[in-house]
C-alpha cells in the first residue's frame, strides 16, 4: 500500500475549490489517498482546516468516508501523528 497526499492550496485547482469550500468555512485541506503498487485506489480520507471565528487558529477535523475506514485502521501512525497534534495549533503546511 503507497500513501500520496494533495495540499489543496498547493493544487493547480486550489482557487475554484477553495471558494467553494468556502461556504462551509473550510479554508484548506489535505488529502491522504492510499493505493495499491497497481493505482487501485483503496481508501481516502480529508483533514480541513475550518475557520471557526475571526480571532485564533483554523481548526483541523479529520474527515472519513465509511469505505476508509478499514484503511484508516490499517495506519496507526497516522492516528499517532494526531495525537501528537492533539489541541495544538497545526498549519496544513506543517501537517
Amino acid at each position: 500500500m503507497r500513501k500520496e497526499f494533495i495540499h489543496l492550496k498547493r493544487a493547480w485547482y486550489a482557487k475554484q475549490n477553495l471558494e467553494s469550500l468556502a461556504k462551509d468555512s473550510i479554508v484548506d485541506e489535505v488529502s491522504i489517498q492510499c493505493v495499491t503498487e497497481k493505482g487501485k485506489c483503496m481508501g481516502e480520507f480529508t483533514v480541513k482546516w475550518h475557520r471557526l471565528s475571526d480571532i485564533g487558529p483554523d481548526t483541523p477535523r479529520l474527515d472519513v468516508f465509511n469505505e476508509a475506514w478499514k484503511v484508516l485502521f490499517k495506519l496507526p501512525e497516522f492516528i499517532k501523528m494526531l495525537a501528537k497534534f492533539n489541541e495544538k495549533d497545526i498549519s496544513p503546511e506543517k501537517f
